[in-house]
């Protein structure tokens, strides 16, 4: 039961046209041939194509989308220090999520677009907004383009249950196996079932203070 989302296989590189509408066609919309167009799918894309972009990478620790940095100390102490913060970092632009610190006993506390703590030298490792989906999984780019199309199906189609059913898709069969693959890219860590199942219902991977380190 339920829909048949075709694999993605393509032996051409990937940018975000394409699978914008490897999206639109999972909703039996027209394609679009560039964003700018004017035309209902490409007016919808636009308004929904970052957002769930950043949903589907913030998903998980993808290879992909990975970077570590040593953090920029900003001149300035937070206003309230009794919680044990007192150092305020900047946070990188492209930040999207916390994923390790450098050093496990750490305080870390993300509020108003900073890192606040009361550790010094303090590294990161976090998952960037990587929009270059040349660079994605295939899998990871058909749970995308589902999930998007979940997002865009009601405003091109008008079909609840079209919506729900690629939404139910994602959430619990694309996603999934996108993650167990990405997992096997490397050797650190490998995400069980269980515990992608946990963070999605209680907010994140390693997001609690000094939950994660290198």
């Amino acid at each position: 039961g339920g829909l048949k989302i075709p694999p993605f296989t393509s032996e051409v590189l990937m940018d975000k046209v394409s699978v914008s509408n490897l999206s639109l066609s999972l909703v039996g919309a027209k394609t679009i041939s560039t964003f700018n167009e004017d035309s209902a799918s490409a007016r919808i894309i636009t308004k929904f194509y970052d957002v769930i972009r950043d949903e589907v990478l913030s998903e998980a620790i993808w290879t992909f989308a990975q970077k570590r940095v040593a953090l920029a100390t900003l001149v300035e102490t937070p206003v309230f220090t009794d919680d044990g913060v007192t150092i305020c970092y900047a946070l990188p632009t492209d930040f999207i999520k916390l994923n390790f610190v450098s050093d496990p006993s750490a305080i870390i506390k993300i509020e108003g677009g900073k890192l606040l703590s009361n550790t010094a030298g303090l590294k990161i490792q976090y998952t960037f907004r990587n929009d270059d989906p040349s660079t994605y999984y295939p899998k990871f780019i058909t749970a995308l383009a589902t999930r998007l199309a979940a997002a865009i199906c009601f405003n091109l189609s008008e079909s609840v249950t079209k919506a729900k059913d690629l939404l139910s898709e994602y959430e619990g069969s694309l996603l999934p196996r996108a993650v167990s693959s990405d997992a096997q890219q490397g050797s650190p860590l490998q995400v069980e079932q269980s515990e992608w199942e946990n963070a999605r219902q209680g907010g994140g991977l390693w997001s609690r203070p000094g939950g994660g380190s290198w």
